[in-house]
């Protein structure tokens, strides 16, 4: 809070344990967050019980994704599956490419109507699922 009397438009972000609290000083206090260790690693650990694996999360329009990679392989369901026909799902986000062969961005596979190949790599956000068994 020092930091505000010197420059009155910082943003303040806050790492706090204590998730009340913290939800109080953000309704208070203007350009103000507060992040709990606890808060996000929550739906990282709900997400792996449930039986999804996860490298992260993302918070968008008040939903969070689980944030997975996939690997293309001769057995992927994926595989010959258009990048944009993933691209239209709206129960799954693309949030990279990595072509096999080659550097191209994931917008540009889409508009130029790439398909999975062997080798290729996604970084994706599903919506999360119970896995039974």
């Amino acid at each position: 809070m020092q930091a505000r009397v010197l420059n009155p438009r910082i943003r303040i972000i806050n790492r706090l344990f204590n998730t009340s609290l913290g939800e109080q000083l953000d309704a208070m206090l203007p350009d103000h967050i507060t992040m709990s260790v606890a808060a996000l690693s929550a739906p990282i650990f709900a997400f792996s019980a449930l039986g999804n694996v996860a490298i992260g999360q993302l918070k968008l329009f008040n939903q969070t994704w689980p944030i997975h990679q996939i690997h293309i392989d001769e057995s992927h369901p994926w595989r010959g599956r258009p990048l944009s026909e993933l691209w239209e799902d709206r129960d799954r986000m693309l949030i990279y490419y990595l072509p096999a062969n080659g550097h191209l961005d994931l917008v540009s596979g889409v508009i130029q109507g790439l398909s999975l190949q062997v080798g290729d790599c996604l970084i994706i956000g599903t919506k999360p699922t119970v896995r039974i068994g």
